[in-house]
């Protein structure tokens, strides 16, 4: 069966009452009854949170600034001592993922191929770190050799007094770039290149459907008509419809919290199009954050101390958002309970909700935050549903509710536009009116209305194009129970 095209509903979509349009007057109480049990979903959080954006195209990119000070790290081989003058070694820079010591630039045309940059010029003072309380050891770049992969950087002792064993810095050791020293009448260095991280957002159509027969449709269990003070039919709404859309928003979350962009493409049945797919937030804060591995009752609130150094890193915000599985969370409450020796009282500070909320209490109430501050940040914690549902992520083998993230919570800019960027936000394919977010609409041969299909159905479809939005990945935390 084929949906006819640009046909009249029977339920015109102004009449559908979804979970997508909560702003409507009359609301399906029974909403309340089943969805308060089945917990709020990711997607239905970010949306109650105003983090949502507008996206024209499949694919958006977005700037934001690393990081800005480079630092050197040495290559395969380690270093190499160089037989005169005294004091003289050299390294090769390292290639190796992660070290980020080239900074390239487009290879696509109009350029013939990639230019890279090394992060260490002439004259640069490179700082080892000594041993036994030697304190730092000073180098000068003297030279830097060669091309992209295999540059060679040669450098000279600044004082031979100090001890180095050059076995103690083995590849993937990093350096500190303390400045540099130049010689009376020598000219400037050549230009400094940078470059922001660049991050992709991908666009993702995800639908449901649901369908009853007509004979269910005047069955009072299964079928809601609600009408307004005057008698005007102000909605429709079924049992089963309800269902399609827990399972839409479940879609919705998996995608947004789990997908991966695809690269080894699926094609399936007719289509010409690929099944293109979004980078969630916990794979990108994978890639680009930090991951701590804990053992089932190990969580302690000294761990709150590795994820302040962490965030201090990366020059993380005051604001962390913490969601966290079942298992997790309650492993949090027990480590606090035991730190605070049974003395910790809640409270609610009118700072945190101005400066996180913008004094708007009933958005800190209703994500139900507690927090706590250790360090220099403040921690809002809630559940995340999905981790813990024993249809989702809470399946047995599944790592859901022993899982967690801390994110900086609210937005930064863009390093190229200067829009503000959310760390953690919903990217909806719109233009003017038209919003591909959730839509929500029904095509019928049976109920009210004009039929348009043979069949004695009735069919309520949902249809999402959506992306993860998500910046500065390098100040997230990801906690994984081992």
């Amino acid at each position: 069966m084929a949906d006819a095209v640009s046909a009249l509903s029977g339920f015109p979509a102004s009449q559908l009452l979804s979970t997508f349009n909560m702003w409507k007057p009359d609301i399906d109480p029974t909403y309340w009854r089943i969805y308060g049990d089945q917990g709020m979903s990711v997607f239905t959080r970010l949306r109650a949170l105003g983090q949502v954006y507008q996206m024209t195209n499949d694919t958006r990119q977005t700037f934001s600034e690393d990081y800005i000070y480079p630092t050197a790290h040495i290559g395969t081989g380690g270093i190499t001592t160089v037989s005169a003058p005294a004091g003289t070694y050299t390294f090769v820079l390292s290639v190796a993922s992660g070290a980020n010591d080239f900074l390239a630039s487009s290879g696509s045309a109009p350029y013939s191929s990639a230019q890279y940059y090394p992060p260490v010029q002439v004259n640069d003072r490179l700082f080892f770190q000594g041993t036994s309380g030697a304190g730092l050891i000073p180098f000068t770049v003297t030279a830097v050799t060669g091309s992209y992969p295999t540059v060679t950087v040669a450098m000279k002792q600044a004082d031979l007094t100090q001890t180095f064993t050059t076995s103690n810095y083995p590849a993937g050791t990093e350096l500190y770039i303390g400045g540099n020293a130049w010689a009376e009448g020598t000219d400037q260095p050549d230009g400094l290149v940078t470059k922001p991280y660049i991050d992709y957002e991908y666009a993702q159509i995800i639908k449901t459907s649901f369908q009853i027969p007509g004979t269910q449709m005047v069955t009072g269990l299964w079928m809601d008509k609600y009408s307004d003070s005057g008698g005007n039919i102000v909605g429709y709404r079924t049992i089963g419809m309800r269902a399609a859309e827990l399972a839409h928003e479940y879609k919705l979350s998996g995608a947004l919290l789990f997908e991966r962009p695809t690269t080894n493409y699926t094609f399936t049945g007719s289509n010409t199009e690929p099944n293109k797919t979004t980078e969630g937030y916990i794979t990108y804060w994978k890639r680009r954050g930090y991951t701590i591995n804990y053992a089932s009752g190990s969580f302690s609130p000294y761990m709150f101390d590795q994820i302040d150094a962490q965030a201090d890193k990366n020059f993380g915000p005051t604001y962390y958002m913490f969601g966290m599985g079942r298992d997790l969370y309650n492993e949090k409450d027990n480590a606090l309970k035991a730190y605070f020796q049974n003395t910790m009282q809640a409270y609610e500070s009118s700072r945190d909700v101005a400066d996180a909320f913008g004094l708007n209490e009933g958005s800190w109430n209703a994500v139900r935050f507690t927090k706590f501050t250790k360090g220099r940040r403040t921690y809002l914690f809630t559940v995340i549903d999905e981790f813990n549902n024993p249809r989702t992520m809470g399946i047995a083998g599944y790592q859901g509710p022993g899982l967690g993230f801390a994110v900086p919570m609210g937005v930064k800019k863009d390093t190229k536009s200067g829009l503000d960027l959310p760390y953690m936000g919903i990217g909806e394919r719109s233009l003017g009116g038209y919003n591909r977010a959730h839509e929500v609409w029904a095509v019928n041969g049976a109920g009210e209305g004009m039929k348009v299909i043979t069949q004695d159905i009735a069919k309520f479809n949902f249809r999402s194009h959506v992306a993860a939005c998500h910046v500065g990945g390098n100040q997230a935390i990801i906690l994984e129970r081992i």
